[in-house]
């Protein structure tokens, strides 16, 4: 089943809270707001696909998106087999969803992931979530967003988020190490956050 598909696919339909661990394959829709919960493991296996609800609409704003709050969400692809979080739209556009929110994490993972087309890319708040070997791009305010955390965030692609590829607000640590910015705004804001900036490649930055 390839990418490009749209209606020939089969997407398992995922909305609302997780009571159970659970493991993701393949191409899953999400048609709500997916919150992992204390207590609660969601692993997501390489090549799979999570498309999210979209809407436009500024009425309404019932857009979906993923929340892990206490939980742990382990998303580890490979360099041949990454796992994406993406819109359900057929043209997609910046913010057609929520994107993807960690709260109280130490455990969570990002590995060979893309993340695009989302209000905001990964944010993560009291937590330490590594994120590497990922692409994060197209975001409707910031790629990756923190707020008294401990990332690390390593080997990434950013490019072209609205705001800043990366965002570090109130008193983080954080690692940001051989990442590629380009195509943006800002690639990193910094506020009242200790970081290590090592071998960082910058491009078409004003």
């Amino acid at each position: 089943c390839g990418w490009s598909c749209q209606n020939e696919c089969t997407f398992l339909e995922k909305c609302g809270a997780l009571h159970n661990d659970e493991t993701w394959s393949g191409n899953i829709h999400v048609s709500c707001y997916v919150q992992v919960p204390e207590g609660i493991t969601l692993i997501i296996n390489p090549g799979t696909i999570i498309k999210f609800k979209h809407d436009r609409n500024y009425k309404t704003f019932d857009k979906a998106g993923l929340g892990i709050f206490g939980g742990t969400i382990k998303a580890r692809g490979t360099k041949d087999h990454m796992i994406w979080f993406t819109s359900d739209a057929q043209e997609p556009v910046n913010g057609d969803w929520w994107g993807i929110s960690i709260e109280n994490s130490d455990d969570s993972e990002f590995k060979y992931v893309i993340v695009e087309f989302g209000e905001i890319g990964i944010e993560q708040f009291d937590s330490q979530v590594p994120i590497r070997n990922s692409i994060i791009r197209w975001s409707n305010s910031e790629g990756l967003y923190a707020e008294r955390s401990k990332p690390i965030f390593e080997n990434n692609i950013l490019y072209s988020n609205a705001y800043h590829e990366i965002a570090l607000e109130q008193y983080n640590e954080v690692e940001i190490k051989n990442n590629i910015f380009h195509d943006g705004v800002c690639a990193i804001h910094h506020e009242k956050t200790v970081s290590t900036i090592e071998g960082n490649y910058f491009d078409t930055y004003k």
